[in-house]
């Protein structure tokens, strides 16, 4: 494991494309970046959560932000 100050940033995907899936961040991702014990040091930025669409970024305190769209990040 490393030590705290050096995990920046974590990420998951949300590979689903169909119009019936949740594409941006659920209440479980957010409370599960908020609570785990491990992602609490000093330079961590929180979670990228990358969908077919949109890159969204869930802070240490479980509030979301969209990012850019996926494309446009990842071409």
């Amino acid at each position: 494991m490393l030590p705290d100050d050096l995990t920046q940033s974590s990420f998951h995907t949300h590979p689903n494309t169909g119009g019936d899936y949740l594409q941006e961040p659920s209440e479980t991702d957010k409370c599960a970046v908020r609570d785990d014990p491990d992602l609490k040091g000093a330079s961590y930025v929180g979670e990228f959560v990358i969908s077919q669409a949109k890159i969204y970024l869930i802070a240490p305190n479980g509030q979301v932000s969209e990012i850019s769209d996926t494309s446009i990040i990842l071409g």
